[in-house]
Formats: C-alpha cells, sequence, structure tokens
C-alpha cells in the first residue's frame, strides 16, 4: 500500500477529525477541581435562596416579605415624629439594610439631600459616609450630569420661578420684589471636545452665538429677593475679553425682560466695580448724579455692592485728603492712632494692627478697613487730638452705615451699636443730602462723591 492510499483511507480520516482530550499538569488539574466544586457550591446556595428566600439579616426563621411588611409599617408610623429631611434618611438607611451594597438604589430625594450636604462641606460628607449608607460623590456628579445646562438663561429655571410666584396676589405681590445680581469672572483659556454633548467647549458663547474666539470671562446672573428671602441663578455665559461691555448689556437687558415675562419686578443691578460694570453702567447713562435708568416704564437702580466701595473708600482715603463738615479727614490720623501705646503697654486698638495699614493689592479684605470703624478707634482717636474729632465723627458715619447694610441685627459685633440703632434713625432720606454736602475733596476728584452716593442708596 502506497503512502498516498493510507491518507486517503476512511480509518485514517475518521482519527484525524477527532480532537485529542486535553490534558492538564498535575498543580492546573488541582486548580481546575477547586473552581469548579466552588462555582458548583455557589450555584446551589443561589438556587436553594431562591427556592426559599432568607432574610440576610440572619433571622433564618423569617421571610423577607415578612420583614418588608414590618419596615414598611415601621416608615409609616415614623412620618409623624420627624421631619421632612430626616424621615428620608430614616427611611433609606432602613431599607438599605437588607439589600447588597452592590445592589443600593438611592432616590432622587435622597440625592438632593446628600448633594446638600456635599456642597456645603465635602470633608464633613466624607465622614458621614464612614458611619452612614451614602451615595458616593461619584454617584452625586453622575446624577447631576443628566441635567442639561447650556450658556443662556435656562428656561426650566423661569418656568419654576413662574408657577412659584403666580400664587402671590394683592399684598403680597412685594415678594416679588427681586435685585438681578451679576458678576464675571476671568477663565483660563482651554478648548476640550464634550462628548455628551458633542459640542466644543472654552469659545464664546452666549447661547444664541458662538464664535471661534477662545473664551476669556464668564458671567453669571442671579436674583435675589428683597423682602422675601431667596435667591436663584439664571443662567452663565462664555465672553470674550475685547468686546464684554457690549454683550454684558444685551445680556443683562435679557435677563431683566426674562425676570419681567416670569412675574417678577426688577428693582435694581447690583454688580462689583470691574472695568466692564464700569463701561455697563456708561452706556447706561449712570452719573453721579442720577444713579438709575429707566426701562420700560419703571425705575432700575444700577448699585456697586458694599465690599467694593468699602475698597473704594479706603483706597481713596490713603490717598487723598477728605473734606467733611469743613475740616479734613487724613489717613495720619488713622496711623496715629493705630501706632499710639497706652502707658500701661496695652494696646489702645486691639483687633488693628500694622498690617491694616499697609494697604497694598496683596491684601484687599473688607474686614481690614471695618475693623478701623470700631468704637475702640472712635473714642481713640477722640482721645487723641481735639483736631481729630472729624475723623471720629466720619468714622462714625460709616461705621453705622456698614452695620445698616448688614442682613440681621444679630450680626452687630458691638452691643453699643445695636442700641445705637435702635434708639435713633441715623441717616434718613433727609439726613443723606446733608451728608452728601458735607463730604469734599481737597483734590478735585468727582468719584469719590458717587462712590458715597452709591454707599448710601445700597445702605
Amino acid at each position: 500500500m502506497s503512502r498516498v492510499d493510507a491518507v486517503q483511507t476512511p480509518s485514517t480520516l475518521k482519527k484525524s477529525r477527532t480532537r485529542n482530550p486535553k490534558v492538564y499538569s498535575p498543580r492546573t488539574a488541582k486548580r481546575f477541581l477547586k473552581y469548579k466544586l466552588k462555582s458548583n457550591a455557589l450555584r446551589c446556595k443561589l438556587f436553594r435562596r431562591r427556592k426559599n428566600p432568607v432574610c440576610i439579616c440572619g433571622n433564618k426563621g423569617d421571610a423577607i416579605s415578612k420583614n418588608r411588611i414590618k419596615v414598611a409599617r415601621l416608615i409609616n408610623e415614623s412620618k409623624n415624629f420627624l421631619s421632612e429631611e430626616a424621615h428620608i434618611l430614616f427611611t433609606h438607611q432602613l431599607k438599605s439594610f437588607f439589600k447588597n451594597k452592590y445592589n443600593m438604589r438611592y432616590t432622587d430625594a435622597m440625592k438632593r439631600l446628600c448633594l446638600m450636604w456635599y456642597y456645603s462641606s465635602p470633608k464633613g460628607y466624607k465622614n458621614l459616609m464612614q458611619t452612614l449608607n451614602l451615595p458616593t460623590p461619584r454617584t452625586i456628579r453622575r446624577w447631576q450630569s443628566c441635567i442639561q445646562m447650556d450658556p443662556g438663561i435656562n428656561s426650566h429655571i423661569l418656568e419654576s420661578i413662574k408657577l412659584y410666584f403666580k400664587q402671590f396676589q394683592g399684598r403680597e405681590e412685594q415678594r416679588k420684589l427681586i435685585t438681578l445680581i451679576f458678576d464675571e469672572i476671568s477663565l483660563k483659556e482651554e478648548i476640550h471636545y464634550d462628548a455628551s454633548k458633542d459640542k466644543i467647549i472654552g469659545v464664546v458663547d452666549t447661547g444664541k452665538i458662538r464664535t471661534n474666539d477662545k473664551a476669556k470671562t464668564a458671567l453669571v446672573c442671579m436674583i435675589k429677593g428683597i423682602v422675601y428671602n431667596f435667591k436663584c441663578v439664571l443662567g452663565y455665559w462664555f465672553l470674550g475679553g475685547q468686546e464684554t461691555s457690549p454683550n454684558m448689556k444685551e445680556i443683562v437687558m435679557n435677563c431683566v425682560d426674562a425676570a419681567n415675562s416670569a412675574g417678577l419686578i426688577v428693582k435694581a443691578l447690583v454688580c462689583d466695580q470691574g472695568p466692564a460694570n464700569q463701561g455697563l453702567a456708561t452706556k447706561l447713562g449712570i452719573t453721579t448724579v442720577k444713579t438709575y435708568f429707566t426701562y420700560q416704564n419703571s425705575k432700575i437702580y444700577f448699585i456697586y455692592d458694599v465690599p467694593h466701595l468699602l475698597k473704594s473708600t479706603r483706597s481713596m482715603l490713603t490717598k487723598y485728603n477728605l473734606l467733611y463738615k469743613g475740616k479734613a479727614v487724613s489717613w495720619s490720623y488713622i496711623i496715629k492712632a493705630v501706632e499710639s501705646a497706652h502707658p500701661v503697654r496695652l494696646r489702645l486698638i486691639p483687633k488693628v494692627g500694622t498690617e491694616h495699614l499697609n494697604m497694598t493689592s496683596k491684601n484687599p479684605n473688607v474686614q481690614q478697613f471695618e475693623n478701623g470703624l470700631r468704637y475702640n478707634y472712635i473714642t481713640t482717636i477722640t482721645k487723641l487730638s481735639c483736631n481729630s474729632n472729624c475723623e471720629a465723627d466720619f468714622t462714625t458715619s460709616l461705621s453705622i452705615l456698614s452695620d445698616l447694610s448688614k442682613k440681621h441685627k444679630e450680626e452687630l459685633k458691638q452691643p453699643q451699636k445695636a442700641d445705637l440703632l435702635t434708639t435713633t434713625a441715623l441717616f434718613s432720606d433727609s439726613d443723606i443730602p446733608e451728608l452728601l454736602e458735607n463730604i469734599s475733596l481737597t483734590d478735585d476728584n468727582a468719584i469719590f462723591i458717587m462712590l458715597v452716593d452709591m454707599y448710601l442708596r445700597n445702605s
């Protein structure tokens, strides 16, 4: 028989088609047997649990259905004794006891509660996670990313505001009085691709117009109640650095229109003293005499916020001599009061030091200037020289105005200030023109008069 005939025989073809059994080494065979026995044990355990469900807390005699009835009854009865937030937390902790840690599900109410805690203190939230069963920060961020936030005014927020304030009518319409607050922040130029939105992020985007220029600043607008304490963000915009003022004017007017369409009444615009905001004030026709503009037959006041006005007051006082009631107010008297020492080697003004006198750009803290507006300083500077009574009167005026601009009377640190504010009505509408007439600069500069005017109106 030739070799070719031997290859073509049916017996040889049958042998070639059969697969040889896999041969393992002794070590591999031992591992394979171990894993096979373990998988069979897990299958049997899973089959028994499906056939006869048992509570995982260890009580083998109670079924899961019975425990669920007890838990539902306990949750229903505890609703009358707990607040809404406490009941949400109690319900979740009780239900999570009967679940595997890899099979947790969180309600939207629980996620909102955890989101509030996480934004209040991320470190404190991580400490709570060690004792309570709470969603991880990654879960919260993933849930929050489901909300679509694009540049421009958010229509969903406007609809919610409109539905909420629709119930206030008659005398309660004062709740609709609001101020429109806007602020600008510098951004680091960067362009990246957002796969979830299929959009390039980092360019100038006003919600309606997108350009190829890189965004250098971001603008955020927020509304805040005057009578009713609430605040809400309307939207955000990415702007360039060169044409910020024209775009800002259009954005602010659109926000005013959106607030009016939602049933709110805008009474003032509040911002800081940035260059773009000063350009916006010029475009709106704001001057030292006219601090408001008319829009849709209503007056809207343009106000700089109090911290920046205090900074400007401090800066102007260090550069120029101020005339108040015909007398000069100089920064030298403040330096003299701080550097003076008591014969018993006690500091006459304990909370004010040399760091408050070095008003450089590295420490533009408003509280440093407010520390000089204390009654300790007023008493000290009055006793130093008879010519410094004018500084004491001027500091008293700014101190009272600073306290009037605060939200609650309980925030006043000195008790004599509270008594003074409750017993006397200082700086009423009739006192403001008199104060403005008494203030002038030895150097001809009208900007400081505008700052004081804005400060008084803001208070």
